[in-house]
């Protein structure tokens, strides 16, 4: 059977730990809070790091709660009128 690097024309490093020297290197993911309670006909706004949501709270007969996501949690804001 042929080698790699006889097919290719070059030799595949390999290494026994992890190569990236830092986490900006290797790249980063987090995920964010949840809401604060649970919604129905939810509406929403915004970007990864700002946002908005915009809906009726099933536990009370509010006409719709606002939450604002600051990139790392939600807080409660001022409802809608009627």
């Amino acid at each position: 059977m042929a080698e790699y690097k006889d097919i290719k024309g070059f030799k595949v490093q390999t290494v026994s730990t992890d190569p990236a020297a830092s986490v900006i290197a290797t790249g980063t993911w987090a995920s964010g809070g949840n809401l604060n309670s649970s919604r129905s006909n939810a509406g929403g706004a915004g970007i990864q790091t700002s946002a908005l949501m915009v809906g009726l709270d099933n536990a009370a007969p509010n006409p719709g709660n606002v939450e604002e996501y600051n990139g790392s949690a939600w807080s409660e804001q001022t409802d809608l009128t009627t």
